[in-house]
C-alpha cells in the first residue's frame, strides 16, 4: 500500500469520525431540546395545577364565608326584622285615633316585610350554593326553567358558543350570577314578561347578551345602583367587560364580553 492509498484511507477515517461526532452532537442537541420542551410543559402543567388548586381553595373559602353570612342574616338579622314587624303590627291598635300615624306605621310595616323577604332570598342564595360543575349549558337551562316555573317570565335561551364547558369555575360563577341578578332586576324593576339570552362567539371572545321587554329606564336620569355596579364588578373580576343599555318603554339589555384568557386550553 503506497502513501497515496494510506492518505485516502486516513481521510476517509477522519471523515467517518467527524460524521460520527457531528451526528452525536446533533442527537445530543435534539434530545436536549426534546427534554427541555418536556420539562417546560411539565412546569406549565404544574403551574396551572397550582393556580387551579389556589383558585379552588379561594372559592371554597368564599363559599364558607357566604354561607356564614347567609346563616347570620337568617338567624340574627332576619329574626330582629321579624320581631320589629310583629311589634309594628300591634301599634296601630293603640293609635286608632290618629289615622295619619296608623297609615305611616302600616307603610313602614310593609317595607319591613319586603326587607324580610329580600333577606330570606339573600340568605337562601348564600347558604345554598349552586353546583356549577358539569354541562354548563344544562346548568343554565335548568336554572332558567326553574325561574319560568316560579314566575310569569318567559326566558328564551340560546347557546352558540362551543367552548362553554371550558370556562373555569370562577368564570362560570360570575356568568351565572350576572344572568341571575339581571333576571331578578328584570322581574322586580323592569316588570318584564320575556327575556332573551344568547351566548355566542365573536373572534376569540365569548359574548353573553341578555335583553328583556320591561319598562326600561332613562340612563341620563337614573343613577346606576349597587345592582348594576355588582354586575360590572363580576365581569371585571374575570377579565371581561360589561355594558348596559336601556330605553324607556322598550326594555333593558346587557352585554358581557369574556376574552379567551382562562377559557382556551
Amino acid at each position: 500500500m503506497d502513501q497515496k492509498e494510506e492518505l485516502v484511507i486516513f481521510i476517509i477515517l477522519i471523515s467517518v469520525v467527524l460524521m460520527i461526532l457531528i451526528g452525536g452532537v446533533i442527537a445530543f442537541l435534539y434530545q436536549y431540546r426534546k427534554r427541555r420542551i418536556t420539562h417546560i410543559a411539565e412546569i406549565t402543567v404544574l403551574d396551572e395545577q397550582h393556580k387551579q388548586a389556589l383558585l379552588t381553595a379561594q372559592i371554597d373559602i368564599q363559599k364558607e364565608t357566604m354561607m356564614e353570612i347567609g346563616k347570620e342574616l337568617h338567624d340574627n338579622v332576619g329574626q330582629k326584622v321579624t320581631l320589629a314587624s310583629i311589634y309594628l303590627q300591634q301599634i296601630p291598635y293603640k293609635h286608632e285615633e290618629n289615622p295619619a300615624l296608623s297609615s305611616q306605621i302600616t307603610e313602614v310595616n310593609v317595607m319591613l316585610n319586603e326587607l324580610l323577604t329580600e333577606l330570606r332570598h339573600l340568605s337562601k342564595s348564600l347558604v345554598e350554593q349552586e353546583n356549577l360543575t358539569g354541562d354548563f349549558y344544562k346548568i343554565l337551562k335548568t336554572e332558567f326553567t326553574k325561574i319560568e316555573n316560579l314566575t310569569h317570565l318567559k326566558i328564551n335561551f340560546k347557546n352558540e358558543y362551543k367552548k362553554i364547558d371550558l370556562w373555569t369555575l370562577k368564570e362560570r360563577n360570575a356568568i351565572f350570577r350576572i344572568l341571575q341578578e339581571f333576571i331578578q332586576n328584570s322581574l322586580k324593576h323592569g316588570k318584564a314578561k320575556s327575556l332573551d339570552i344568547v351566548i355566542s362567539e365573536e373572534g376569540k371572545n365569548a359574548i353573553i347578551k341578555a335583553k328583556d321587554d320591561g319598562i326600561g329606564f332613562d340612563k341620563e336620569q337614573v343613577t346606576m345602583g349597587i345592582g348594576i355596579t355588582n354586575l360590572k364588578r363580576r365581569a371585571l373580576d374575570i377579565g371581561g367587560t360589561f355594558s348596559i343599555d336601556s330605553t324607556p318603554g322598550i326594555g333593558t339589555n346587557i352585554e358581557v364580553m369574556i376574552p379567551p384568557k382562562g377559557i382556551e386550553i
